[in-house]
């Protein structure tokens, strides 16, 4: 255990969390949320686990619910408790014809039978790219896209190397306003195929006839649709592509609309994604 982490807060210190990282939550959101930290070993003063408010669909409807993340820096932290632990070389980055950045790639090494074992892992611009409402990139993403998608990779890395104790946990993306949303079940902020009702809120409406493959092509559209499933359906890559029964986006046959409908489905039957304190601690 390191100097950073806490394991028994003080009321005084609860009371300050509570006025200052954790102001939304609820009394027992809160003690969820310091429960997992604490079986974690990660300390919220050191910017290692976050307290947020995500959209997720409840009884049909679509509601703010607490949840916790875990940032890049509390994956290391618990990696580096293992003693199994080595950061990696410098990420690389790859291109296309016309420059743009399209993956990073990350390794980091972990001590196995004697041995150290480099570990890889790959992070799509596409897939992790996070949007305004208007499917540019927000603000960090447009500011350095390379140092978000680096962190993406690392983090699919660690999460790789230490399965164990990383399992359950949510990593933590740079969340603004202005993201794309979902209203009525509709996805919003794209460019191609505005439906004959135009706008919803003052924002474009996606065309749900559009094939999904079709849909994706741009980085607009792959941004926006990106950010549906983790916003409004707190959904991750493995389980968007789990529900079309895909590997990629671009292999789906079917329409956006369908995918949409599918994907709501798994996220309508699949149980809490923050798990209870019995749950977490070993």
């Amino acid at each position: 255990m390191n100097g950073n982490q806490i394991t028994v807060l003080t009321p005084a210190q609860v009371e300050l969390l509570k006025r200052t990282y954790a102001k939304t939550a609820t009394d027992d959101e809160l003690a969820l949320f310091l429960s997992v930290a604490q079986a974690r070993g990660l300390n919220p003063f050191a910017g290692q686990i976050v307290f947020v408010k995500r959209k997720q669909l409840v009884d049909g409807d679509y509601k703010e619910v607490g949840a916790f993340q875990v940032t890049i820096d509390g994956l290391r932290s618990m990696a580096d408790g293992t003693h199994d632990y080595a950061p990696g070389p410098a990420p690389e980055f790859e291109y296309d014809k016309d420059g743009k950045l399209v993956t990073a790639v990350a390794h980091v090494r972990k001590w196995v039978h004697g041995s150290w074992v480099d570990v890889v892992a790959t992070a799509r611009y596409s897939e992790y790219m996070q949007t305004k409402a208007d499917g540019s990139p927000i603000r960090m993403w447009a500011k350095m896209p390379h140092n978000q998608l680096a962190k993406c990779a690392e983090a699919l890395a660690i999460r790789k190397a230490f399965p164990q104790q990383t399992e359950g946990l949510m990593l933590q993306e740079d969340n603004e306003e202005g993201q794309a949303q979902i209203v009525e079940g509709q996805v919003l902020a794209v460019t191609e195929g505005v439906t004959s009702e135009g706008k919803a809120n003052g924002h474009k409406v996606a065309d749900l006839s559009m094939p999904l493959a079709e849909y994706i092509k741009t980085d607009k559209g792959r941004g926006a649709f990106w950010s549906q499933a983790k916003k409004a359906l707190a959904m991750s890559h493995d389980e968007v592509h789990a529900a079309l029964g895909v590997d990629h986006l671009n292999e789906y046959a079917g329409t956006l609309g369908k995918a949409v409908e599918q994907m709501k489905k798994v996220a309508a039957a699949r149980p809490p994604i923050v798990e209870t304190p019995e749950e977490e601690i070993r």
